[in-house]
């Protein structure tokens, strides 16, 4: 089965790391390829027909040294990456009046062929695996419109962009807090430690008493001496403990908060977190690596669901198959009779 591109699945926009060592004659390569694209135009008789506008059959074979070496599956997946680029790059444009730059296409195919950096000459390296320059273009185009289509749907807070929780993993990263805290075994231990604070104990000294914290009993001055952490970000706290220091009110007992590390009984001191108000646009930037994936699978999910696609018979069918999760894709010949109706 052909299947959906990572970019679609949902997967995590920092996972390809950018690389900085390209070549120009790469980059005079990639623009080439892009003018190329640009002026193709549709044959007589075309692979597929996209709410109306023709595909040839010549982009297919421009994606492979020959496609008559493909099976049913590679035909089909490189009709879907055809159809996929083609629809895209369709709504982007209407939607959100995005154009492809070419510079930043050209650093999202440096990118995919970095693999192959090592190998003196990429088009031999790329027919090894019976591709071309043009189906790595292909592909680095639709990374360049996956992060401009999700940047976009972010900024003007579409589908189900949540800005409450944008902002409040923006305040984890950005946030300061200064917390003092007593790590406990057991409820019996915090409620005994939380009657003798409230009593007039010293929150220093219980601390050196009760908590299991190894760093508790550090001379002072040093972190964690006497249950004093410090200030730091949200971010940097313990699971459990980093959300908790930004809902506790400030120079009161908080708890008990459950971390990774154990229980706790937590007392924030200072604590910075700007209005929203006043970070308004640093939050919705912040949410892009975080919100903007799954925003764009979702939008990019309404578009396949969306257009009207009739294709060649001999290179698959749209349809949807009880695992792509109703998602239509393009399905190989021998599996046309699994197509859902």
């Amino acid at each position: 089965v052909p299947a959906q591109p990572r970019w679609l699945s949902g997967t995590n926009m920092g996972d390809d790391s950018p690389s900085t060592n390209r070549t120009v004659k790469m980059l005079m390569a990639v623009a080439l390829g892009i003018a190329l694209l640009a002026g193709s135009c549709s044959s007589a008789e075309p692979l597929a027909t996209i709410d109306g506008d023709d595909l040839g059959r010549q982009e297919l074979e421009r994606l492979h040294v020959d496609i008559s070496h493909l099976d049913e599956d590679e035909k089909a997946a490189s009709t879907l990456l055809l159809v996929l680029h083609h629809a895209f790059t369709t709504q982007a444009r209407a939607e959100f009046e995005i154009e492809l730059d070419p510079t930043i296409v050209g650093q999202a195919f440096a990118d995919r062929t970095v693999r192959y950096a090592h190998r003196p000459d990429l088009d031999l390296a790329l027919a090894a695996e019976n591709l071309t320059r043009q189906r790595i273009l292909i592909e680095s185009e639709l990374d360049t419109l996956r992060d401009a289509i999700a940047e976009e749907l972010v900024l003007s807070e579409s589908g189900n962009f949540d800005l409450d929780t944008a902002y409040q993993t923006y305040l984890l990263d950005k946030g300061e807090v200064c917390i003092r805290q007593i790590t406990l075994l057991s409820a019996d231990s915090y409620d005994m430690v939380l009657a003798k604070l409230e009593a007039g104990s010293d929150f220093d000294a219980l601390a050196r008493e009760y908590s299991t914290d190894p760093f508790v009993h550090r001379e002072e001055g040093k972190v964690g001496a006497g249950g004093d952490l410090g200030c730091s970000t949200p971010a940097a706290l313990p699971r459990g403990l980093d959300e908790a220091s930004l809902d506790a009110p400030v120079g009161e007992t908080y708890g008990p908060v459950f971390s990774d590390i154990g229980l706790h009984l937590l007392w924030v001191y200072k604590r910075t977190a700007p209005v929203l108000e006043d970070v308004h646009d640093a939050v919705h930037l912040h949410a892009v690596p975080l919100q903007g994936p799954d925003l764009f699978r979702d939008w990019a999910i309404d578009v396949l669901e969306t257009i009207e696609v009739d294709l060649d018979e001999a290179y698959g069918t749209w349809g949807v198959l009880p695992e792509t999760d109703g998602i239509p894709t393009v399905v190989p010949t021998y599996r046309v009779h699994l197509i859902i109706p």
